[in-house]
């Protein structure tokens, strides 16, 4: 894709609800986003080129111009004249990083700012984001050649339409918003739910930040215990299979040298606790299935009333006639040890089971030799346990996943 500056360039690509593959672009570089290869009014303002915008492509798909990918027909602009029907959203001045949440599928998104403020997005069909009419919840005046400044919008001072930050923060603050993930990992309960993201580079203190959205959309920053500050330039943050987040940083804040790092969020004691989740699907399977259905699980052990609790979600699956705790490694098939569901045939689109466990199964439901919760926590710890859920068109299992 050409691009007319060095800067601003593409920052994301992500697969997102349905296998679409979303690809963030800025708005093509130098400043005010005007210029050599910008159009009057901003690239970010121009749905007719593909800088400035979040692009929603189908990889299996061959419709696109050049046949090599999908253009999906529920796309906001597919049919608009003048317009790239590529477009998921558009307005923005660089969306250097987006994610989904895990749970929700809704898209967070981090748009960073020029001068003045940077912001935090949720991604909508369609959505006009401003830039650079606005940034962040301000009128943007460009300035000709001077540098451009934010102010307070007045009455007719931007389009109606315009979708407006969840959050948003000024360069007292921070110079450049990184953008992280919706929490849904088990080692820091306070973080469930919770947007969790940073900025670059603080430049009073030399060190990147950590952030989270609280209540009300409410920016707070992480207490970190085993340090005063990062100390490192944040570039990043990975998410893995079960939720856990990660931060990629270096020492230089550029792309160059060998101090790059990643490290994991824990607890404050550094521990993970007795919780365990597994994500769902047919092609964990063995054999595999082909299937639509999915499904969540998560469990955790209650100390003090020895029971292990358990929450069982499914979508997308019929005539649901039973569900349980499995012992074998990834890749084997086992015997039943702990039941979940048992009954049916139903077909719910959430919770499927959900209690406490006191005890492994009896003789007959209980086929792993499991004979105390501690056995099942232990199996469940060395990966050695999957929930497998059964249905009428599967009997021997439609969806399962390792628990971890």
């Amino acid at each position: 894709m050409d691009e007319p500056q060095f800067n601003h360039n593409g920052g994301t690509l992500a697969f997102g609800p349905y296998g679409m593959l979303y690809v963030s672009l800025g708005d093509g570089g130098a400043a005010d986003d005007q210029g050599v290869g910008h159009v009057p009014g901003g690239n970010g303002q121009d749905p007719g080129n593909v800088l400035g915008t979040i692009l929603r492509i189908d990889p299996q798909g061959s419709n696109a111009a050049n046949g090599q990918y999908g253009v999906p027909v529920d796309n906001p602009f597919v049919g608009d004249v003048g317009a790239v029907g590529e477009i998921f959203a558009y307005g923005f001045r660089n969306p250097f990083r987006f994610s989904f949440d895990a749970y929700t599928g809704e898209m967070m998104i981090a748009d960073v700012g020029q001068n003045d403020i940077e912001e935090v997005d949720v991604g909508v069909p369609g959505g006009n984001y401003g830039w650079p009419i606005k940034e962040g919840s301000f009128c943007f005046h460009p300035n000709g050649t001077e540098p451009g400044f934010v102010f307070n919008c007045g009455p007719g001072d931007a389009p109606a339409g315009l979708v407006e930050p969840v959050a948003e923060y000024d360069h007292d603050e921070g110079i450049a918003v990184i953008g992280g993930f919706v929490y849904r990992g088990s080692f820091i309960p306070n973080l469930m739910g919770r947007y969790v993201f940073g900025d670059y580079l603080q430049p009073y203190i030399d060190s990147g930040r950590l952030f989270y959205l609280g209540k009300n959309d409410r920016i707070f920053e992480l207490d970190l215990r085993d340090r005063d500050t990062l100390g490192l330039a944040l570039l990043g943050f990975g998410q893995d299979a079960f939720g856990e987040l990660y931060v990629l940083a270096n020492e230089t804040g550029t792309p160059f040298g060998d101090t790059g790092v990643v490290l994991r969020m824990v607890n404050g004691q550094g521990k993970a606790p007795d919780r365990f989740r597994t994500h769902l699907s047919g092609s964990e399977e063995v054999p595999a299935i082909e299937t639509r259905a999915q499904g969540q699980a998560n469990f955790e052990m209650n100390r003090t009333t020895n029971h292990l609790s358990f929450r069982l979600i499914v979508a997308n699956i019929e005539d649901v006639v039973a569900a349980h705790i499995h012992c074998a490694p990834e890749g084997f098939n086992g015997p039943i040890g702990v039941t979940l569901f048992s009954g049916g045939p139903v077909s719910p689109d959430g919770t499927l089971a959900s209690g406490n466990v006191s005890e492994p199964g009896s003789s007959t439901g209980n086929a792993c030799g499991w004979a105390s919760i501690d056995d099942v926590l232990t199996a469940m710890r060395l990966g050695n346990a999957y929930v497998n859920v059964h249905t009428l068109a599967n009997p021997p299992g439609e969806i399962r996943g390792q628990i971890r």
